[in-house]
């Protein structure tokens, strides 16, 4: 039998106990090392969560405050960006005094040469897309327009249209299904209006840098993405909430009523007038196409022109004066029960002509027969700029062209660049050139609709021009974007979002809310934040 002494026995086994306490106390210590680590990571998490979403709420508030302010603004106020008391605001967190504060800025990011500006961006200072006409017959000026953007192809053009028109008609120099279905992988065009500017690098021949631009390039940092929109349109209705008066109204006899309660009987008989006979001198407006018009009438005008020709060289030839010379048998082809006397003028018969504008209004004439008697109406409005100055922003605000409830596409004059206003058909470099100059001496708070009347008279845009653009030009706009950053006062944390706008109707709507991403915001805006 073999015998362990005692005293090894004796030796081991406090040892084995001591390492197992150790082993035991060093996974204690890690483990609650861990648990605590992991805790503090997680209340760090959710305090950061918790920052943003109060980052975020705050962005929301400044951006809700704004849409709150052009949902009540006077159509002058939503068409500026210098409404200083609006680029910031501070909000109390809680009740320990925390407080967060929000800027409104136009851009996040600038090129080096140049300066961010606070506030917001009227979008009617862009070329909408989706408000480009597509018919057959339109088709021609649309790709005009979209060729004056740089770096702008017939190739590209007409592939943009052709994505938005609903038919699969190629037209010359674009691409539809065939085209799409042959790439891999194939998809088909939308042939419908435009949903995000994204959308626009499906399109054959649109790259990132056309649309985003080119930052490393010095030449030409910017893309389309600063000059086009999806999203500018302006309310057709009075500041009291009405709907505008539309000059444009078939029924004369109700556009009559309205204008002698709203303007008085000289602007009633004048506009009507001018419904029926066109101007006389200044602006030509726009003759109603014979189409709309039945055989009948068609006849009827035909006949009416022939009698004024005639009258006209009769007149000459005995050296009469217009207003002094009776209209004899005008009445003769006109059906006497379709008379309805107004102002001593028949307007009973359907319009010829459209107003294309309100500059229309302005230092013209027109000739009729009122009370049986060939007869010069001179317009109400003179083409004086002291008068244009008072009589301008209240035709602005009561009259409209178009029957539709929004004016869709016009584009800001005062406000938009110059590769913009090159979009305008029939601008021209020197024109532009000169209007964003004008742009440049405009004071931060003038009224623009004073701005307008001021462009004509020392801008180098004279009542011609007006009348020509007048379809294509604004100087309002109701859809505004922008850019907010909030920042809670003590931290370094902030959240920043891209914002749109619309406050064409009675409830303004904020449009969208997307995220910034903070790497990418100029380091100059971030460095001043830091300090704040």
């Amino acid at each position: 039998m073999i015998r362990v002494p005692i005293n090894s026995q004796r030796r081991c086994r406090p040892g084995s106990a001591l390492l197992l306490v150790l082993v035991t106390l060093a996974l204690l210590t890690y483990s609650t090392y861990v648990f605590v680590d992991a805790m503090v990571s997680e209340l760090e998490a959710v305090r950061a969560a918790s920052t943003q979403l109060q980052l975020e709420s705050l962005a929301r508030s400044g951006i809700e405050s704004l849409a709150g302010h052009l949902e009540k603004s006077t159509i002058a106020d939503r068409s500026t960006i210098h409404l200083t008391e609006l680029w910031s605001g501070e909000i109390a967190l809680d009740p320990s005094g925390q407080i967060g504060t929000y800027e409104l800025w136009q851009s996040l990011k600038a090129e080096p040469t140049e300066d961010l500006q606070q506030g917001w961006r009227n979008e009617s200072s862009k070329l909408n897309l989706n408000a480009l006409p597509l018919a057959d017959h339109q088709r021609s000026a649309s790709r005009t327009r979209l060729m004056a953007l740089p770096r702008m192809t017939k190739e590209i053009a007409d592939a943009i249209l052709d994505w938005m028109d609903e038919d699969d008609d190629t037209s010359e120099f674009g691409a539809e299904s065939a085209y799409y279905q042959s790439l891999s992988p194939p998809y088909a065009p939308r042939q419908g209006r435009l949903t995000s500017l994204a959308e626009l690098l499906m399109v054959r021949g649109v790259t990132s840098e056309l649309l985003y631009g080119n930052p490393g390039n010095i030449a030409d940092p910017g893309g389309w993405s600063s000059l086009i929109t999806l999203n500018s349109r302006e309310s057709n209705r009075r500041p009291n909430g009405l709907p505008k008066i539309h000059l444009n109204s078939p029924d004369l006899l109700t556009l009559y009523s309205t204008l002698e309660q709203e303007l008085g009987e000289k602007a009633a008989k004048f506009i009507v007038a001018w419904r029926l006979a066109g101007s006389l001198t200044g602006a030509e407006g726009e003759r109603i196409p014979n189409s709309e018009m039945s055989a009948e009438e068609r006849a009827n005008q035909r006949r009416t022109r022939r009698f004024q020709t005639a009258r006209e060289r009769l007149n000459k030839q005995l050296g009469r004066d217009p207003e002094d010379t009776p209209s004899d048998s005008a009445k003769e082809f006109v059906d006497e029960s379709q008379v309805v006397m107004r102002g001593g003028i028949d307007i009973g018969r359907k319009p010829a002509y459209h107003f294309r504008s309100i500059f229309d209004l302005f230092g013209t004439k027109v000739r009729i027969d009122v009370d049986r008697k060939d007869t010069i109406l001179e317009s109400p409005w003179s083409d004086n700029f002291f008068e244009m100055r008072q009589s301008y922003p209240t035709l602005n605000e009561l009259l409209t062209t178009s029957h539709e409830e929004f004016e869709e596409g016009r584009i800001n004059i005062l406000r938009a660049s110059s590769e913009v206003l090159m979009t305008i058909p029939g601008m021209t470099d020197t024109i532009a050139r000169r209007i964003v100059a004008f742009q440049e001496t405009v004071s931060p708070n003038r009224d623009p609709f004073t701005g307008m009347v001021s462009l004509l008279q020392d801008g180098g845009l004279d009542l011609k021009q007006a009348r020509l653009w007048g379809p294509y030009i604004t100087d309002g706009g109701d859809v505004v974007s922008g850019h907010c950053i909030a920042k809670i006062r003590g931290e370094t944390q902030i959240w920043a979002c891209a914002f749109l706008i619309d406050a064409s109707m009675p409830r303004a709507r904020v449009l969208n809310v997307s995220e910034y991403p903070a790497n990418s915001i100029d380091p100059r805006l971030l460095h001043n934040l830091q300090w704040k």
